[in-house]
């Protein structure tokens, strides 16, 4: 787990300094939009990427409501982590099963699916 978390902040880092880098020196403040990436993982699960210039935020749409990715399921899955494997095998990480597990979708496409899991929330529990 300590591995995993030193390669996720390294990437982190890298991806914030690129863009501070690449930020007007003129000393002009420019609020800048945040840019949404959705995913839909092993055919089920709608996650989403939120980021800005200064932050990465993931979450997962789980019991009709969007959660904070604490268990870094949407990094995992770009890095290819494989859990199941030992901690210092070299398939770890860049296993494209895990890789292939998630697709990129449109924003269109993810609040359809999300639609669908809240109606079949709504069906379970008897409010339609």
């Amino acid at each position: 787990m300590k591995g995993k978390n030193v390669i996720y902040n390294l990437i982190r880092n890298r991806i914030i300094a690129k863009r501070e880098k690449n930020d007007n020196s003129s000393g002009i403040c420019e609020m800048k939009e945040k840019s949404v990436t959705y995913y839909l993982i092993r055919d089920r699960i709608v996650a989403k990427r939120e980021e800005d210039e200064k932050r990465i935020e993931d979450y997962l749409f789980s019991d009709g409501k969007w959660v904070e990715d604490v268990n870094n399921v949407i990094m995992d899955h770009l890095m290819g982590h494989d859990p199941s494997e030992p901690e210092d095998s070299p398939y770890r990480f860049g296993s494209t099963s895990i890789l292939m597990e998630m697709d990129e979708i449109s924003e269109k496409d993810a609040m359809s699916l999300i639609n669908q899991q809240v109606l079949d929330i709504s069906e379970r529990s008897g409010k339609i």
